[in-house]
């Protein structure tokens, strides 16, 4: 079992997991918000063929004199970290989430709307899952899956790509990726020691894939009971029974929202 990697290497795009942001800024599931008792998982983003996620370069200010430079200064930039993704498949629901707009039905026919305007944005967590293996020592070469987690995107549709006579069609998305002071299992980033006020997301290697589920508990003394959306690895149940208060964490798929006093 290779736990706690820090040296790994990575390739390709495994799969998109995403879930909207309830109004404190906590996983929510593609419910968006939760009532006591609810629960709900992630959805899945199909087909996705590129995730370019990367921060913009820092500024560089440079301090001239007696023609040569003095120093250089790093400071952050203005622009946000922003890229477009692209998939092969077009999802409707993906689309009507996060610009905050309903798929209507009409018949036999379901229409989504294309820029529409004004739009109501969705906090949207955005999970990027690629194939990895470890390179640490003890473990170098052991599979697993390199995670990055954008923890609030704002994402637009930008519609079809190849609209030529036999070329296929991609979908893309312009995503954008709020700094924020909160991961969206709740933990707040100055309550975690030595990390910065704000970031992107954050990334992590795991052994299994993960998935996340997001249930609301109602805070009785009871146990209280969800079915989780996938089947864990390892002996681990699918219908969890949970009482009390508990997290989540990367090596379990599960997520419990305290109550809200």
């Amino acid at each position: 079992m290779a736990i706690n990697i820090r040296q790994l290497i990575a390739f390709g795009i495994d799969r998109i997991h995403y879930g909207l942001l309830d109004g404190n800024n906590n996983f929510a599931g593609i419910a968006g918000s939760l009532a006591a008792g609810d629960d709900s998982g992630a959805g899945r983003l199909l087909g996705a063929a590129a995730a370019p996620y990367e921060a913009p370069e820092m500024e560089r200010i440079t301090i001239p004199g007696d023609n040569t430079i003095q120093g250089v200064f790093l400071v952050e930039p203005e622009e946000p970290s922003a890229f477009v993704l692209e998939t092969g498949p077009h999802d409707f629901d993906f689309a009507s989430r996060a610009q905050g707009t309903a798929v209507e039905e009409v018949g036999e026919w379901d229409f989504n709307q294309l820029r529409p305007s004004p739009r109501t944005f969705a906090g949207v967590m955005l999970h990027l899952i690629a194939e990895a293996q470890s390179k640490a020592s003890g473990s170098d070469g052991s599979p697993g899956f390199y995670n990055v987690v954008l923890n609030s995107c704002r994402i637009a549709a930008l519609g079809p790509s190849g609209a030529q006579s036999g070329q296929g069609r991609a979908f893309r998305w312009s995503v954008t990726a709020n700094p924020v002071s909160k991961r969206p299992y709740g933990a707040l980033l100055s309550a975690i020691s030595g990390a910065a006020e704000h970031e992107d997301g954050f990334e992590f290697y795991s052994e299994n894939r993960i998935a996340w589920h997001a249930f609301y508990d109602e805070g009785s003394e009871g146990a209280e009971t969800f079915t989780l959306q996938y089947t864990p690895a390892g002996d681990g149940p699918r219908t969890r029974s949970r009482r009390g208060r508990t997290a989540w964490s990367p090596r379990s798929p599960t997520w419990t929202r305290p109550r809200a006093s």
